[in-house]
């Protein structure tokens, strides 16, 4: 049997050399805050392994507790990393929670003499972090966007790699409690010994993997910023015109809407220019809301937005026009202190008419529009 007390300081020195690599080669690059939980992590897994180095020492008696809590709190910050890939900001009461209540279990127990006080909470608590960590990577598998089948792949190894620690702190728990720490069941299968061996595995394993994935979504958002409105989230003007133009040439007929939004340098005079920011948030958030998910919207420039519509008729912009000033006037950017509107030109792309050309027929409706008084949507008609 391997000694413990060697493969714990073989553990620390392991994770301190998964922390500063990972560090200086990812999170340092990056900035993400997927990378700096992972780091946090990392450093609680360390630091819970060099305080159960004082088992046995006098020592033992606040050392013990603070490991179970340091550990605890290493699972619950891979569960923030992991869900920091697709939620925004980390649930703080619930990240407090688990070492909080780790500590009070450890020290309501018998800390000086018994090195497992409050073991069955500790044990219980980290396959909840793991549990909750490989289910969030589970949720991402389904929410990349770019190359999605290469992000999925690692995630779902993430994923198993998390979920496969947790179901064996949940039968350690198990374990604990019927049979106890000092059953033959328990210490082979699962005592420190093994427990540490199956924790280094996967920190190396976890560490390259979310390495990978890192730098990925890095490139990810830098294509993002690259393509989106800042403000808005709406396509900028190039990409739209490069998509638009392939999505036009794969179908027969597509319809084009121009949307303004009215009297908008009022909105910003009146109520200011984060008024207006949140007036160009709210109208895009309602383009999108209006569409299918295989549409287009994008930012033109100032107040003025474009939509594509692929494979639909003359007659789905009615339909998509009315939702977005319906969703916009539920949406209420102004507060109650008044009324948001939008004036909507629409044209038809097929074979007599390509995207040029219909960009300037939608924006010759939208200025019919305009001058027809606002707040109304216009379709244009060839003559």
């Amino acid at each position: 049997m391997l000694d413990i007390v060697t493969l714990r300081v073989t553990f620390t020195l392991i994770a301190a050399s998964m922390l500063v690599l990972f560090y200086v080669g990812t999170y340092r690059s990056t900035r993400a805050a997927f990378c700096g939980w992972w780091c946090v992590s990392l450093a609680a897994f360390m630091g819970a392994s060099f305080l159960w180095l004082f088992n046995g020492t006098a020592a033992q008696v606040w050392a013990n507790p603070l490991g179970n809590v340091v550990g605890v709190a290493g699972a619950a910050a891979a569960w923030t990393g992991a869900r920091s890939l697709h939620r925004s900001g980390p649930s703080w009461p619930v990240l407090a929670a688990g070492p909080a209540l780790a500590g009070l279990a450890s020290a309501l127990g018998d800390p000086r003499d018994d090195v497992w006080s409050g073991g069955a909470a500790f044990l219980a608590l980290m396959a909840l972090g793991l549990g909750l960590a490989a289910r969030e990577l589970w949720l991402v598998r389904h929410t990349t966007q770019e190359s999605p089948e290469r992000n999925a792949s690692v995630a779902a190894l993430l994923c198993y790699a998390c979920g496969a620690v947790a179901v064996f702190y949940l039968g350690r728990m198990l374990a604990f409690v019927t049979a106890g720490p000092d059953s033959e069941v328990f210490r082979t299968w699962f005592g420190s010994t093994p427990t540490t061996l199956l924790i280094s595995v996967m920190l190396v394993a976890v560490s390259f993997s979310m390495s990978s994935l890192s730098h990925r979504q890095f490139i990810q958002d830098l294509h993002r910023r690259a393509t989106r409105d800042d403000l808005t989230g709406a396509l900028q003007r190039r990409e739209f015109l490069a998509l638009a133009a392939q999505a036009v040439r794969q179908v027969d007929h597509s319809v084009l809407i121009m949307a303004d939004l009215d009297h908008f340098k009022r909105v910003n005079d009146t109520f200011g220019h984060a008024t207006g920011d949140e007036v160009l948030a709210s109208f895009a958030r309602a383009c999108r809301d209006a569409c299918r998910s295989g549409d287009l919207v994008a930012r033109f420039g100032g107040e003025e937005f474009v939509l594509l519509l692929p494979g639909a008729r003359v007659e789905a912009a009615d339909v998509v026009t009315h939702a977005i000033a319906r969703l916009l006037q539920a949406a209420d950017p102004l507060q109650g202190r008044g009324e948001v509107t939008a004036s909507f030109g629409s044209a038809v792309v097929d074979d007599g008419t390509d995207l040029t050309q219909a960009l300037r027929h939608a924006d010759e409706a939208l200025y019919r529009a305009k001058a027809e008084g606002r707040n109304r949507a216009v379709h244009y008609v060839r003559a």
